[in-house]
């Protein structure tokens, strides 16, 4: 905070827009004081001021790990801005890479309003023109032009660049090294042909320029560097037979906790989506549907071979883990007229899904106290993020394709897609049935162009009759295509800590927020329930026995309070019950689950259905595991 505020100042004394303290100041809010005092004062001829905070990622890193209700800089930047604006308009604009990116998608943070703007690489036809304008301008102003004849090679240093800004500069310094040597002291122009540019490109310092350049992205963190070389490994995998399909988030988290499993320790599936969705918009990763890619073919060149790839993995094994929290496990708290609801999936789940809305239609799936019960009786449009909104209707596929007809004519009228705002529209379980589940596909697709991401939830009846359709071939493999069932994950420590960060005693207690999950289950209306109120260390650490007399004295009892369906018979529950006690702690893909499911006549969708019910979880060791409330009562 106050090298930060020592920063600001300094910049606006030195450009004499305000006047130098009297005496160096130790303390930040008296430095803010005289920098608002001096921007109000009646001799201030100065009526507007643009401000760029670089490279501020430090500062975001801070401002992040900072306890809830401190002020940080940016908020009390904000403040002064708020307060000089009578006087002066203040317009500031904050630069930085992945500490930045977690502050705009933390709702509750100073930045959480901000307007986002990613530096991307140039993909489309106005931004290559740009880009080849970043090539030429420069160069022609140094008296180095391109003929007609090569009129091409400023795309071919584009192409060869991957269309990314950093790494265009890179190449033209060389280009213009190369060419300074080149031209002769009486010319005062010279024309850049495609061998100037063969002996740049042959040149090994280019590559390892830009190896190193991207690896400063892949350096802010670990994980980051671990998802993107088993990528660049997959890919170098599928493209021998003909395919680049990349991974799925479960997928990436399997891969991650056999090559780095002490990075990722205590990870849930939300915050791997996190990760995926910051590298997504550090321009590391794109998204192709529920799969992660590179985002350029060339980023495995930059990474490097498959024998770099694999020293690379093995020296990252052996790093010692950083201290991270996961900002993706967040849930994001909806407040519409000082009513409050909290949207029951991570943080990085919502943004992934509605920030590239691709038409795929999801199934969120949940027991009754997964926090899904709160999202159905919900009424009117709740803010979901910045643009994004979220609603529940009761909602059959010709009812619903009403709603996205009105909102195609209302786009229609305005003569825009609603000015970027997204929706997350949902039908709610007691409105739609498994047939109805190919009808929904095909309307996802059309609300997908009016900016709108359709979803169904689906309680455990409904979870229960999908798990059943696929049993029996009703929900085929290649319409399922079309779908994704989305169980709302447990809660992690993580998810805890920042539901928990006004009562800070808990919220760093990593027991006591441990305690928490093993008496709720990880459900995440459990844990609001039980969290209400001043909680004490005392009464978290004691809530495991508690929940053993509230929520699950008794099978009967917890069934009751998940929903357990009733159409699932007493002898393909013990069944279930059987097979859950004994896949307890076993790894998620191996043989003994399966010989498990066969001993016990049961499938892979009955597996499903129970981790959908969140009666049997995913670890971040490549396990299973059952809650130990309900595991108690399942081994009697």
């Amino acid at each position: 905070m106050l090298y930060a505020w020592r920063e600001l100042y300094k910049a606006l004394a030195t450009r004499n827009i305000i006047a130098p303290m009297p005496s160096s100041e130790r303390h930040w809010v008296k430095i803010r004081d005289w920098v608002e005092q001096q921007l109000t004062a009646p001799e201030q001829k100065i009526k507007s001021c643009y401000l760029l905070i670089d490279e501020a990622d430090t500062l975001m890193g801070r401002e992040l790990a900072m306890k809830s209700g401190v002020v940080g800089f940016v908020r009390s930047l904000q403040q002064m801005v708020e307060n000089v604006q009578t006087k002066i308009v203040i317009r500031y604009v904050i630069a930085g890479l992945h500490n930045l990116t977690r502050m705009t998608t933390e709702s509750n943070s100073a930045l959480g309003k901000a307007e986002t703007i990613a530096l991307e690489p140039f993909n489309s036809g106005d931004d290559i023109l740009r880009g080849i304008q970043l090539v030429t301008t420069p160069l022609a102003a140094l008296g180095f032009l391109f003929n007609q004849a090569n009129a091409d090679l400023p795309l071919r240093i584009l192409s060869v660049c991957s269309f990314y800004p950093a790494f265009i500069q890179l190449y033209c310094k060389k280009l213009l090294d190369h060419m300074y040597n080149k031209r002769r002291t009486d010319q005062a122009v010279a024309y850049v042909e495609s061998i100037d540019l063969d002996v740049v490109e042959q040149d090994h310092d280019l590559l390892s320029d830009l190896q190193k350049k991207f690896e400063y992205t892949l350096d802010l963190d670990k994980r980051y560097k671990a998802i993107a070389l088993i990528l660049a490994n997959v890919y170098y995998n599928e493209i021998e037979v003909g395919k680049h399909d990349g991974l799925t988030i479960g997928q990436i988290r399997e891969y991650c906790e056999i090559a780095a499993e002490d990075h990722f320790r205590g990870m849930s599936a939300g915050a791997y989506e996190g990760l995926a969705d910051e590298m997504r918009k550090l321009n590391v990763l794109d998204r192709n549907g529920s799969r992660y890619i590179l985002r350029n073919p060339s980023i495995a060149m930059l990474i490097g071979d498959r024998a770099r790839i694999d020293e690379q993995l093995k020296v990252l094994a052996r790093e010692r883990p950083e201290e991270n929290r996961n900002h993706g496990d967040r849930r994001h708290v909806m407040e519409v007229n000082g009513s409050r609801l909290l949207f029951p999936l991570p943080i990085a789940w919502t943004h992934s899904r509605m920030d590239v809305i691709d038409g795929g239609l999801v199934i969120l799936a949940g027991n009754n106290l997964s926090g899904l019960v709160d999202m159905c009786n919900s009424s009117g449009d709740w803010p979901l993020t910045q643009n994004d909104k979220y609603k529940a209707m009761s909602m059959s596929p010709t009812s619903a394709g009403a709603v996205i007809e009105k909102q195609r004519r209302n786009v229609s009228g305005q003569g825009s897609k609603r000015n970027g705002n997204k929706f997350l529209l949902a039908s709610t379980p007691g409105s739609w049935r498994v047939t109805d589940i190919d009808n929904f596909s095909g309307l996802a697709v059309k609300a997908a162009a009016q900016n709108t991401r359709l979803v169904l939830i689906a309680l455990p009846d409904r979870m229960f009759d999908i798990a059943q359709g696929i049993k029996s071939g009703l929900l085929s493999k290649d319409r399922k295509s079309q779908w994704d069932v989305v169980p709302v994950p447990s809660w992690s420590l993580d998810a805890v800590h920042f539901h928990l960060r006004e009562n800070i005693a808990i919220a760093e207690n990593s027991d006591a927020c441990g305690a928490i999950i093993e008496a709720t289950c990880g459900f995440g209306a459990q844990i609001q329930t039980i969290c209400s109120g001043n909680m004490s260390i005392n009464q978290a650490m004691g809530s495991p026995e508690v929940a053993k007399t509230v929520l699950a004295p008794d099978l009967k009892t917890f069934y009751e309070k998940i929903g357990w369906p009733r159409a699932i018979s007493d002898e393909l529950r013990e069944n279930m019950e059987l097979f859950m006690a004994h896949a307890d702690g076993e790894e998620r893909n191996g043989v003994k689950v399966d010989e498990y499911l066969a001993f016990f006549s049961l499938v892979d969708a009955d597996l499903q259905f129970l981790n959908w019910m969140g009666l049997i979880q995913e670890v971040d060791n490549n396990t299973w595991h059952v809650p130990d409330l309900y595991a108690r009562l399942i081994s009697k």
